[in-house]
């Protein structure tokens, strides 16, 4: 598993993956430090911020995993998966390389949050931020596993746009809407809301939903043939 994660990472993080994490980050800590300023507290400080945050990293999300689960950019594979590793094995760590990464990006997000907040907005104060962090951690992870499911039936860029259009959807939609068939698609496709009052509700949820996604992509994985 670990040499797994070695290749992964040689793979993944080359120059033009840093660049446009980058760009991401530093385009997000900026509206942190203007938002800071410009907000009359704190409450509209994060109101004003993290949707900004959910749209970035959701977006960085889906091109991530869009275009390397892609399988045009997968022939590295022909390297590893002719020996004794499954292709189960070899999708599992290359999932787990992403989990780490967008742990990390959303834990340098809240901490720049806070750190923004702290210096730039007089009324600053703690709050349950980081539960909405660490929610937007789960959707991001959501949306980055919807792009690569759809990916093996509907073979073309464009799925990226498609999962963050369900996205940007379902942020038009609200969790305390009546309508039976809205409840559905925001249960399906959250929009990085608070599903659930219970902290461990929503972490159930969420564990639930990145399981299964997890589980029918691994199946779908096995019957398929990488190809060059």
């Amino acid at each position: 598993m670990k040499e797994l994660v070695k290749i992964h990472l040689h793979h993944f993080f080359g120059f033009r993956f840093l660049l446009i994490v980058f760009i991401s980050m530093f385009i997000q800590n900026a509206i942190y430090f203007i938002m800071a300023r410009e907000a009359y507290d704190n409450l509209i400080y994060f109101q004003t911020s993290f949707p900004i945050t959910k749209i970035i990293a959701t977006l960085l999300a889906t091109f991530c995993f869009g275009f390397y689960f892609n399988i045009d950019h997968d022939s590295y594979a022909y390297l590893i998966l002719p020996s004794l590793i499954s292709r189960k094995k070899y999708l599992f760590s290359k999932m787990l390389v992403f989990y780490s990464f967008f742990l990390c990006y959303i834990v340098v997000s809240l901490l720049s949050f806070l750190i923004a907040g702290y210096f730039m907005q007089p009324r600053f104060y703690w709050m349950d931020s980081y539960i909405l962090f660490f929610h937007l951690f789960h959707v991001t992870l959501i949306y980055g596993l919807y792009t690569t499911l759809f990916f093996h039936f509907i073979k073309n860029p464009f799925v990226m746009i498609f999962v963050f259009f369900l996205f940007i959807i379902g942020n038009n939609f609200t969790i305390q809407s009546k309508n039976k068939i809205v409840s559905v698609f925001l249960f399906l496709f959250p929009n990085g809301e608070l599903y659930f009052e219970s902290f461990f509700l929503l972490f159930l949820y969420d564990i639930w939903l990145i399981i299964l996604l997890i589980g029918v992509i691994l199946f779908i994985y096995k019957k398929i043939d990488i190809q060059i």
